[in-house]
């Protein structure tokens, strides 16, 4: 094995070895980036989550604390048949 490394010029080796420490680095650097962004994907559809759920917790109390002819009409009842609904179902508290 020798043999055959002494027959190749230095300059070829050191050509050699720099392509290769560049081709690493670049790939070391790439699979750093791809980290990276994974990880901020992931935090962001987290973050977009968690607004989500906090959103339909505010529109599920503000649903629960209307009576049936404020429910009726924020659903787009007509005012005159929404009205029926009074005195069908005892206001909540």
């Amino acid at each position: 094995m020798n043999a055959i490394w002494a027959l190749i010029p230095n300059w070829l080796k050191i050509t050699a070895a720099a392509v290769l420490a560049a081709f690493l680095c670049l790939a070391a650097g790439y699979v750093a980036g791809t980290i990276k962004e994974r990880q901020r994907s992931a935090l962001v559809a987290a973050e977009a989550t968690a607004k989500a759920i906090q959103k339909r917790a505010d529109i599920d109390e503000e649903v629960i604390n209307m009576d049936a002819v404020a429910l009726c009409k924020q659903l787009g009842g007509v005012h005159e048949q929404c009205d029926q609904l009074r005195g069908l179902e005892p206001d909540k508290p």
